[in-house]
């Protein structure tokens, strides 16, 4: 929760003052408030931050709910920062202690349980040790962890609702009550994010799947495991606008280990120079046993530094089914974990191609409840030496939540000032109209290519900005992106309104300020903003 509360603040730091964000919350989170501000204000849905297009193949759910919140006078940056936080805690726990005890009651259990779930980290601070000396300097970037699943919000609050389906999985009842909550658990998932559906999914197909293999009844199965999928695909066709997205093409691309290259050619990772260019030249020969084991060694390398301590998890379950002593459940968690970490490792994704990455978080996650079992069988049948493994754990896994809140305790924050602020009030109380405010920044730092704050904060779509979500749901911006660079004058044709912060490059001003002084006027201005309406 220190990963996400403080963000979307009004505050002074340092004399800097106005709404202050931390981390990825500047254009992340940002993306989300943008979209409730904007997209939900007619229909079809729109994308905030390319006006005129439709928004689809995006999970809209979460932010649809903070869209409504706002009609209630709850602001999306309140709902996103403050109220979120606060009801995934209360669901995770609550899920987190049911699962817990119906494996089994012992509160050692729930305990270790709900720690993992909240602290089980990477062993990514043992590379940074050995390369820098300290586990809390530099830059690396892992799969989500427990400790900061919340910069993921729509990925954290799909966990409770993973939580729940596994207590129904455990229960190896049948029944039409179950499998319509398995389905409607399946629905909501899905329309929080794709990839968490798609675990949702698995795992009610298990539960289904365990009834049909007992035989039974056949025929009960198969109506039950079609009501699943029939409320699955209407959660699809509801939350993402599949026919507006196929559009564009597919979804996914198979292209097997792309994801986990980085792990050897990276310098900030294991960096291993040779072996990189030995894999490329081996690519153009076409597929050999020895670039096979290079790929397999890239994954094991990413397994072990991205799943950290779960490694536990995931020796103890395959050593119970080599000695076939593992249960029914365990081997569908661990089922469930192979089929997602797959998929992570052998898809990209149009728009952003590692994005893939995401279906890795929820292996990660299952791994996190394979540990918690591991832990808790070790301390009730090794006694001491079974404490002492426990508390060794956990020491080995407290650095990354350190490394963690330290990346958080800072004032390097972004901002958007009191004075922007002000003038984003303005623009917010004018008619509806479009915002042009692609103005590029003078010094590398965040502008309306990696953010689409004047659209969160006046409720306005803008012309472009935020340029990496527009890829993954399918837009083309390069043709807006060329007009803006080539400081092409008509862009502003269509445009009703000008927001031009004065931190940012205001040469496309300039260029066009015989077309902005006949067809503009000024109605605001700050020592930090100007404000333009077409007259």
């Amino acid at each position: 929760m220190a990963m996400i509360i403080p963000s979307g603040t009004q505050l002074c730091i340092a004399d800097r003052c106005g709404v202050h964000f931390w981390g990825i919350h500047s254009h992340d989170a940002m993306w989300h408030v943008e979209i409730a501000a904007v997209a939900f204000r007619s229909f079809p849905f729109q994308v905030p931050t390319f006006a005129g297009a439709t928004l689809s193949g995006y999970n809209i759910l979460m932010d649809l709910v903070l869209y409504i919140f706002s009609l209630i006078g709850i602001s999306p940056l309140v709902s996103l920062f403050k109220v979120v936080p606060v009801l995934w805690f209360a669901l995770l726990t609550l899920t987190g202690i049911s699962f817990a005890t119906s494996l089994n009651k012992s509160v050692r259990f729930v305990f270790i349980t709900l720690f993992l779930i909240y602290f089980a980290g990477h062993f990514g601070y043992l590379l940074q040790l050995f390369q820098e000396g300290s586990m809390f300097k530099g830059s690396q970037s892992f799969s989500m962890q427990s400790m900061n699943a919340l910069l993921n919000p729509q990925f954290a609050l799909t966990l409770p609702i993973i939580l729940v389906q596994l207590v129904i999985l455990k229960g190896r009842t049948l029944t039409m009550r179950l499998t319509l909550l398995m389905s409607f658990l399946t629905f909501f998932s899905l329309g929080l994010k794709f990839y968490g559906g798609v675990v949702s999914l698995i795992i009610a197909g298990f539960y289904i799947f365990e009834y049909l293999i007992s035989g039974k009844n056949i025929l009960k199965s198969l109506w039950f495991g079609s009501i699943i999928l029939f409320i699955s695909l209407a959660s699809v066709i509801i939350f993402y606008n599949p026919f507006a997205a196929s559009g564009s093409g597919s979804v996914f691309i198979f292209s097997p280990f792309a994801i986990v290259h980085s792990m050897i050619e990276e310098q900030n990772m294991f960096y291993l120079p040779d072996m990189v260019n030995a894999r490329y030249y081996l690519y153009e020969q076409g597929w050999s046993l020895r670039l096979l084991g290079i790929e397999l060694f890239s994954t094991l390398l990413y397994i072990f530094l991205n799943f950290g301590t779960r490694l536990l998890g995931l020796l103890y379950v395959v050593t119970q089914i080599i000695r076939r002593k593992a249960t029914r459940f365990e081997v569908y968690l661990l089922a469930t974990l192979a089929l997602s970490f797959s998929f992570s490792i052998l898809l990209i994704q149009k728009g952003d191609w590692w994005n893939t990455v995401q279906f890795g978080y929820y292996s990660i996650f299952l791994a996190t409840l394979l540990t918690a079992i591991a832990l808790f069988n070790m301390t009730k049948h090794l006694g001491k030496s079974g404490t002492i493994i426990v508390i060794l754990f956990f020491v080995f896994t407290i650095p990354s939540s350190v490394r963690a809140v330290k990346e958080f305790i800072t004032t390097d924050t972004y901002l958007v000032s009191d004075q922007e602020i002000a003038a984003l009030k303005v623009l917010k109380n004018k008619p509806d109209g479009i915002v042009f405010d692609s103005f590029p920044s003078t010094d590398g730092s965040v502008d309306y290519r990696n953010s689409g704050y004047v659209a969160a904060f006046s409720q306005k779509p803008l012309y472009l900005a935020h340029v990496g979500p527009l890829r993954i749901v399918g837009v083309d911006a390069t043709e807006r992106e060329q007009r803006i660079e080539g400081q092409d004058c008509t862009v502003l044709k269509n445009i009703k309104y000008i927001y031009y912060a004065k931190r940012f490059n205001g040469s496309f001003l300039i260029s066009c300020e015989d077309l902005i002084n006949s067809s503009f006027q000024q109605i605001f201005e700050n020592d930090e903003v100007q404000l333009f309406q077409r007259m």
